[in-house]
């Protein structure tokens, strides 16, 4: 097998710009009327946004230049920190109702967004060293769930049940990408069903949540009244939209309006043909990152661009379809294009992962 190294995936990379772009366009315009009623500054969130996306771009074109294999060396300390801050997050005071954040300064780091990127690195780490053992249930997939619980309690203590969902899918992508045996697999993802399922309907919380999702109009002003709202802007932006700066719904009648939901802002205001185009840049990052990790030269790098794509893609086919109501709300970002620090940062230095492995074909 001959590798060569090149420049990285030109393609992938004006993806990665693009949605970037699109994300610094719709903080803006869907953030400034709650800015300027919060600080009197239209541009708060744009300006703290700005400075996580320069920080995530600077993490994004060291971690391209930097080799993949370095990696192997820090997933254990990696996912250990991980951890250790999702341990910290829960003694610290709870911020509006959940224990998510430590507050660094005017900065709020989310460890469970780590949390993602971690599993990744070290389920590759060790699919790629323990290929010979990945079929047995015992010394194959039995590690990988010990790891996975602890991780997972913690998240779902915070309590966070979309984001535990999000890193036990990537787990479960990683382990059967990897080789495990289908059938001992598919029993313990069945295993994990029903204990969400049993976590769903033990809280009044989540329950609501999903009973809004099946009938929002039941409650119109209590538990269904986020998902009406999103649906009232899509509708609202009909095919061409109602432009740019011109959405109704962010002027405090949408919640959530520049983070989980900003989607539903991008149809009021692009209209259906915005709202495609950036899911075609997403499917465009589908393509690329499918392509890079064909192209591995090795197993772990294969497993790290497979797990790194499915991680973002997944993500955002969640969130869109969110504010679609055709899930019930999680609680998840919409990668590169919500307001949020921890949540750019990491899908920033995963992308310069992605564009590193790019560089070595086979």
């Amino acid at each position: 097998m001959k590798i060569k190294e090149a420049g990285f995936d030109l393609a992938l990379f004006l993806i990665i710009v693009l949605l970037a772009c699109t994300g610094i366009v719709m903080i803006y315009s869907s953030s400034y009327f709650t800015a300027l009623d919060m600080t009197n500054k239209s541009g708060f969130f744009l300006q703290k946004q700005l400075l996580s996306l320069g920080a995530g771009f600077a993490a994004m074109l060291i971690f391209s230049q930097i080799s993949y294999w370095n990696l192997k060396k820090i997933a254990i300390p990696f996912f250990a920190g991980v951890i250790l801050l999702l341990i910290v997050v829960l003694v610290l005071p709870p911020i509006k109702g959940s224990s998510r954040w430590i507050n660094i300064g005017i900065f709020g780091v989310q460890p469970s967004e780590f949390a993602k990127l971690s599993v990744i690195i070290l389920f590759a780490r060790m699919i790629s060293i323990r290929q010979d053992k990945i079929n047995n249930f015992s010394s194959g997939i039995l590690p990988f769930i010990a790891l996975l619980i602890p991780l997972n309690l913690l998240v779902l203590k915070q309590p966070d049940l979309g984001t535990a969902s999000m890193i036990t899918m990537i787990a479960f992508f990683m382990i059967y990408i990897g080789g495990a045996n289908f059938g001992q697999l598919a029993l313990v993802i069945s295993t994990f069903a029903g204990g969400a399922f049993l976590v769903i309907i033990n809280s009044l919380y989540k329950m609501k949540r999903v009973t809004a999702w099946l009938d929002p109009f039941k409650d119109a002003s209590g538990t269904g009244y986020h998902i009406i709202q999103s649906l009232i802007a899509i509708g609202s932006g009909g095919f061409t939209g109602l432009g740019l700066a011109q959405s109704k719904q962010k002027f405090s009648s949408l919640p959530e309006q520049y983070t989980d939901f900003i989607y539903a802002i991008i149809c009021e205001e692009l209209g259906f043909l915005g709202a495609l185009t950036v899911l075609f840049l997403f499917m465009g990052l589908l393509w690329r990152g499918v392509y890079i990790a064909r192209r591995a030269p090795d197993l772990f790098g294969f497993l790290l661009a497979a797990g790194i794509t499915f991680y973002v893609f997944v993500q955002a086919l969640i969130n869109i379809s969110v504010v679609l109501n055709i899930v019930p709300v999680t609680g998840v970002p919409l990668p590169f294009i919500s307001y949020g620090g921890s949540s750019i940062l990491v899908t920033l230095s995963s992308m310069g992962i992605l564009l590193n492995i790019s560089r070595y074909s086979r």
